[in-house]
């Protein structure tokens, strides 16, 4: 199956402390390592992945026809396998606090931060900031 019809997470739409696509099952390179053991460098997607998301958001400031402004407090969790239909044991997970802006005449925004809690070797527990414009999001 072609790179492009894989399955990835990570980024605004998903798992909102992770990197956009980089978690998920990794392309296994012998020759990289110094050592001679595997290495596992590049995200090379799944067949496989599920998602879940709990947010919250509370109205800060609201106007009609006018600005507003809400804080968001979110849980998201997920995970990539490699083969068809294979749910494993191993996820990714992640919290985070956002702010949505209602502008007018330029609409509405997103602003997340989201820290990581359970992440492989690839993926830091630093946290990651994400933008992005409209309040919904795609499945």
């Amino acid at each position: 199956m072609p790179f492009y019809d894989r399955y990835y997470l990570g980024g605004l739409y998903n798992l909102r402390g992770f990197k956009f696509r980089n978690v998920g099952p990794r392309e296994q390179n012998l020759n990289a390592d110094p050592s001679g053991g595997t290495y596992f460098n590049e995200p090379t997607g799944g067949d496989t992945y599920w998602f879940g998301s709990l947010e919250y958001s509370v109205p800060i400031f609201e106007k009609d026809n006018g600005p507003s402004v809400r804080v968001a407090a979110f849980y998201d969790i997920g995970a990539v396998d490699a083969a068809a239909y294979s749910f494993g044991t191993s996820f990714s997970d992640d919290w985070g606090l956002g702010l949505r802006l209602n502008i007018p005449h330029l609409g509405p925004l997103r602003l997340d931060y989201g820290i990581p809690i359970n992440h492989d070797n690839f993926n830091s527990s630093s946290g990651q900031f994400q933008f992005g414009v409209g309040y919904t999001r795609e499945f």
